[in-house]
């Protein structure tokens, strides 16, 4: 009976990666076809832009979203952070030191596995790092490690039997405390990616949350991870210290397990909606249709 019941399960597993690699295929496939229409189009893609490729992508029933968690994007903000806190490192966030290369960068990360390498992978950049957690109190604790590769959390991941003979132990501290102990500069910006576990560490900043221009936070949507807050409570928290989101970094057009919001002051300039710029862009996209339109007329003659 159970040898049956392993059988239905290799089955059942099998005929689903069937199904999700005849998904992927045909997902490829379209961008394919989208991308040759796009050449059939105009010899090539010369003068083709992001909005042609999505467009022809939407015919065929796909949507694409710019990822915006680039240097690109972010250098385009103008953020006058004079110290960058790059809380939950891993191997590294490439996008924050090539932004910010001129500024201080505070490598936040408890088991600091990559930090030699961050460092003389980015020479230039003007590293401080501490290996420890952030959270919302000073504490000392042991924290089983994951046997997945480059993922710590202080929250346990649901579904995940942890050993706790495999245990590390880990000091958490305050952003705040430990900002005012080793003196560092505002305005700050804050960079929060540690796996469930960005609100307690948001409690932890309170009293630094005044000097602190923008927060990049990797916020849990599906519970991957056991007792974390809903991200309601994210939300509220940053609105409570007077945030509001202006922008999601990584969009996805699934329903997705986590996703980088970036949160700025409610009264921060950038909020306000430009109505020129607005004006101006709407005259630019009705004299791109109608040279479209002169375009088509020409070629049908």
């Amino acid at each position: 009976m159970r040898s049956c019941t392993k059988r239905k399960t290799r089955s059942a597993a099998r005929q689903r990666d069937r199904c999700s690699t005849l998904k992927n295929r045909d997902f490829l496939m379209n961008i394919a076809d989208a991308v040759e229409a796009l050449f059939k189009a105009n010899d090539g893609l010369k003068g083709r832009n992001f909005k042609d490729f999505t467009a022809a992508l939407k015919q065929r029933g796909i949507i694409a979203f710019r990822d915006k968690f680039t240097a690109r994007y972010l250098r385009q903000l103008g953020f006058e952070a004079k110290t960058i806190f790059d809380v939950g490192v891993n191997r590294g966030t490439p996008e924050l030191y090539q932004t910010f290369l001129d500024r201080k960068i505070v490598l936040v990360e408890p088991l600091g596995h990559h930090i030699d390498a961050i460092k003389k992978k980015w020479p230039k950049v003007d590293f401080d790092a501490h290996i420890i957690a952030a959270g919302k109190e000073d504490a000392q604790i042991e924290v089983p490690l994951t046997p997945i590769t480059g993922h710590f959390s202080l929250k346990s991941r649901a579904g995940l039997h942890l050993d706790a003979s495999n245990a590390v132990p880990v000091k958490v501290r305050r952003l705040d405390e430990l900002t005012q102990e080793y003196g560092y500069d505002g305005p700050y910006g804050l960079k929060i990616d540690i796996e469930g576990h960005e609100y307690d560490c948001l409690l932890g900043c309170s009293s630094i949350m005044d000097k602190v221009e923008f927060v990049i936070a990797e916020c849990q949507i599906k519970k991957i991870f056991v007792g974390v807050r809903p991200i309601s409570a994210t939300i509220a928290l940053m609105a409570e210290y007077g945030f509001e989101i202006y922008d999601v970094l990584n969009a996805r057009a699934y329903a997705p397990n986590q996703l980088d919001f970036l949160f700025l002051k409610r009264d921060d300039e950038r909020f306000v909606f430009n109505a020129e710029k607005s004006k101006k862009r709407i005259e630019m996209l009705r004299e791109a249709e109608k040279n479209k339109k002169a375009r088509g007329s020409t070629t049908d003659a």
